[in-house]
């Protein structure tokens, strides 16, 4: 199995436990912080792990992240699941979304330049510094 695959299938395991918990009356917690930091929490490792399943693909994974947290709050505003849909939890999604998919940009970029500096100038044979 590659590790391409593994990677898909964890993003979209993540991808189903974030809306579960995002929309289960009473979620469990196991850390006691606030709701926007799970929020920033969640969408982070989303955007990573989408990143990782799907490399160079940063516009269409932080369109379809925001999407996906858009809806969300869209199906916390139903009343019978009895959450609180706030415009606040969105932003946080957002937010997050953008500093891991630049970050990720920033190192890529960085590591490129590197390897290219430090690659030998024939394949095989060692660089004369």
């Amino acid at each position: 199995m590659s590790w391409n695959r593994v990677a898909i299938g964890c993003f979209w395991a993540a991808f189903l436990v974030t809306f579960v918990m995002a929309t289960l009356p009473h979620p469990p917690t196991i850390v006691d912080t606030g709701d926007k930091v799970k929020h920033m929490l969640a969408f982070a490792t989303l955007s990573l792990l989408g990143l990782t399943a799907w490399a160079g693909r940063f516009g269409s994974i932080a369109i379809g992240l925001l999407f996906y947290g858009a809806m969300i709050e869209w199906v916390q505003a139903i009343p019978v699941l009895r959450r609180d849909s706030d415009i606040h939890d969105w932003y946080a999604d957002a937010l997050a979304i953008g500093v891991t998919i630049t970050t990720i940009a920033i190192i890529q970029r960085i590591w490129a330049r590197w390897s290219r500096k430090n690659a030998p100038a024939f394949p095989g044979k060692p660089r004369r510094l």
